[in-house]
């Protein structure tokens, strides 16, 4: 009798052990889908935000912001509006068009010290070229195939431009037509989202 009780509690035990490590591992997956799905669902509204577009004038107040947005109109360039940039916190920006050589443009302003410009080019290839003259953006970080990027810090929006219309000239390069400056823009910017992000999990997988 004794016996038998000492095996009905032995199977009882190994039993109880086999349920709480099935309930484990299926805690510990519910949990990787459920990370996996909330990741997705913050990456697809990262890559679906948009510019809004707002009245105010601030490159008015600040003399960096109009300088560069003057070089740029006296360029040839046609000014798109002012907008929120979602992908920058806390900037805004003074989106621009070239109609004839199909680029666009961008003088972002987070402060009166905080002033830089970015001039691109989308391509028929599928190819972009952007120029800035950030002095924090990191020139020499990889970016994607199909994205060729240039850090030129703190040089003129008119270096920008005889840069990037060199670089076409020297590639042959036929610019893609474009609809309008907040299409190409957020085009651009959630194919770097996107590729950041995929980039940020990579290393994430890899230091696993």
């Amino acid at each position: 009798m004794n016996l038998t009780f000492l095996i009905i509690i032995i199977v009882f035990i190994i039993f109880s052990i086999g349920i709480l490590a099935i309930l484990l591992i299926t805690m510990k997956d519910y949990k990787t889908v459920m990370n996996t799905l909330e990741s997705s669902i913050k990456n697809k509204a990262l890559l679906q935000l948009q510019l809004k577009k707002i009245n105010s004038n601030p490159e008015e107040y600040f003399d960096t912001a109009k300088k560069q947005c003057d070089e740029l109109v006296s360029l040839g360039f046609q000014k798109s509006g002012i907008y929120e940039d979602p992908w920058c916190s806390g900037c805004v920006l003074s989106g621009f068009h070239h109609s004839e050589h199909k680029i666009f443009a961008a003088v972002y302003l987070r402060s009166e010290d905080d002033v830089w410009s970015e001039l691109a080019g989308h391509f028929n290839d599928g190819s972009y070229v952007v120029l800035t003259n950030s002095g924090t953006i990191d020139g020499s970080e990889n970016f994607p195939d199909k994205i060729n990027f240039r850090a030129l810090p703190n040089v003129s929006v008119t270096e920008l431009w005889q840069r990037l219309m060199q670089f076409i000239d020297e590639n042959d390069l036929q610019c893609f037509e474009m609809t309008s400056f907040t299409s190409e823009y957020e085009a651009l910017h959630s194919l770097l989202t996107a590729w950041r992000r995929e980039s940020a999990a990579g290393r994430q997988t890899a230091e696993l």
